[in-house]
């Protein structure tokens, strides 16, 4: 250790130096909280006290998925090296030698692309963060895929995803087509064309079932029905979820039963169907006590 050095005063006058690269190069594409944790990381970096990643994003008011995901992001660009994510630990690279240079896109070149994007994660309920939206742009620079294109592919997994959207979806289902030699309008279409509005519901059901295999086109028709009633998808899922085994039609029947007695949400349908339970049981008892076999309860529990 050096017989000298500065003081605490002195030290907390000095300066942070930041490579002119990363202003001419990063800083205009990253937003303000990604630039705020590099400076602040730059600055620990030259610092020997103690100082924990969850210290750090407390003290920037950044939470704490956000503050790893941007460290994330300046990794993809070069400028850092990730060597432990729990607990975080980040080596700070040269400007000058990092490969993930941004490449410059022009705003307007992307504005009509921009609004249908931004009004699609309006309807979904969601907000990409602008270094999320600049990861998208800079996959349209460098790769073929006409914005169109990826316009129905980000339409696709919002109808699939619902509220657990995500960018990083979105562009690993882009980078497949991509893979895949798909980029115009009408051979991503193509691609997700046997997509129904309400595959991502019936995918549960029928996971609830134990069906391993894609729902029909026909299929659909079940679900139609029953939301005509009134049923709530919810009740539908109760409904699946107590049979555990079977098909539609057997579904189908449990679900018509319910509509005969009014009960149409999730909680009555649970209420409902705990009581059925308890009452085939005892039905069964009975028979048992009885020595009658008995292939259909439900005309006795109706009794």
């Amino acid at each position: 250790m050096a017989f000298c050095s500065f003081s605490k005063d002195c030290s907390e006058t000095l300066f942070t130096s930041v490579e002119n690269q990363f202003i001419t190069k990063y800083l205009p594409v990253a937003d303000g909280d990604a630039v705020r944790v590099y400076l602040y990381g730059l600055y620990l970096c030259e610092r020997r006290e103690d100082f924990d990643a969850a210290s750090a994003a407390t003290l920037l008011r950044i939470p704490k998925e956000k503050f790893f995901a941007i460290f994330t992001f300046w990794e993809e660009c070069g400028l850092v090296q990730i060597l432990s994510r729990e607990p975080l630990f980040v080596e700070y690279l040269p400007v000058n030698s990092a490969v993930g240079k941004p490449k410059p896109i022009r705003p307007e070149k992307y504005a009509a692309f921009n609004r249908e994007l931004y009004k699609q994660l309006q309807k979904a309920g969601k907000d990409f963060k602008p270094y999320e939206m600049q990861r998208i742009l800079e996959f349209l620079e460098n790769n073929p895929m006409q914005p169109q294109a990826f316009l129905l592919i980000s339409e696709y997994c919002a109808k699939k995803d619902g509220d657990k959207l995500s960018c990083a979806h979105i562009l690993n289902k882009a980078a497949k087509l991509v893979k895949e030699h798909k980029y115009t309008y009408e051979q991503v279409e193509a691609e997700l064309n046997d997509f129904h509005e309400h595959e991502r519901e019936m995918s549960k059901i029928f996971s609830l079932l134990s069906i391993y295999k894609k729902p029909r086109e026909e299929d659909y028709d079940y679900l139609t029905r029953w939301t005509g009633w009134g049923m709530e998808v919810k009740a539908v899922y109760a409904c699946a979820a107590k049979l555990k085994k079977g098909s539609l039609a057997t579904l189908d029947a449990l679900l018509s039963e319910l509509h005969e007695k009014d009960v149409h949400t999730e909680t009555d349908a649970v209420e409902y169907l705990e009581r059925r339970e308890e009452i085939v049981s005892a039905v069964f008892a009975v028979a048992r006590k009885l020595g009658v076999r008995i292939q259909n309860p439900r005309p006795y529990a109706e009794e």
